[in-house]
């Protein structure tokens, strides 16, 4: 997938009339059950026809599971999917496999963005970021409330693209994600929440693209 905005709308609400107001704005927007769950796999196609989708449903079951779970999606028309990394790398592979015939975007969770991440996932992130590079996929999941995160992540994998949710309302920066390495940034409740979403969305523009540049002079 191409980030050339370096923004992701997370769409975990029943306010699907903002789409409207997404397109042109933003790379992508991401779903997970609290779309798919009342409105199924149909909602994907209603999207995809205005932006590309990533689906998160954090896919995160046996190998025979998983490429029948990604296989599913992606004929439904999905560009991304999110899969979960400490299932292992055989996990992995499968929803490469099953997501390459499709020509679709794997993206394997190396951290999540919230508190409990740190009890158990982050000490274990740098290695599924090594896993999710040797399996194929395209990039890996790092959390915007732990810059660190990504820059350490960032530093060893680097081929992969980092997408970075807990942008707004969990207090991650927009800014400070894309300057220490994410390529994109995830934000939900900051946007669907908010009355002027292009407003909003602009600010959050501003902020990427003064990371960007700052990269761009820090690389020299």
């Amino acid at each position: 997938m191409r980030f050339e905005k370096g923004i992701i709308v997370a769409l975990d609400s029943p306010r699907f009339e903002i789409i409207e107001d997404l397109k042109n704005e933003v790379d992508a927007v991401k779903i997970g059950y609290p779309l798919l769950l009342p409105r199924g796999l149909k909602v994907i196609q209603e999207i995809s026809e205005v932006l590309p989708v990533i689906v998160d449903i954090k896919i995160a079951d046996v190998p025979y599971v998983n490429e029948k779970i990604c296989e599913i999606l992606c004929e439904s028309g999905v560009s991304g999917i999110i899969a979960h990394g400490f299932t292992g790398s055989d996990s992995i592979r499968a929803c490469v496999r099953a997501s390459s015939n499709f020509k679709v975007s794997v993206f394997v969770v190396a951290e999540m963005s919230h508190p409990g991440a740190l009890e158990f996932m982050s000490s274990h992130s740098d290695e599924i970021a090594r896993i999710a590079m040797l399996c194929g996929a395209e990039g890996i999941v790092a959390p915007a409330t732990r810059p660190e995160s990504i820059k350490r992540l960032h530093n060893i994998v680097p081929e992969l693209k980092i997408i970075s949710p807990g942008v707004g309302t969990q207090g991650g920066s927009a800014y400070e994600a894309i300057l220490s390495g994410a390529d994109a940034v995830i934000i939900g409740r900051s946007v669907y929440e908010t009355e002027d979403v292009k407003e909003i969305l602009s600010e959050f523009q501003e902020e990427v693209e003064r990371a960007r540049e700052e990269r761009r002079k820090l690389r020299g």
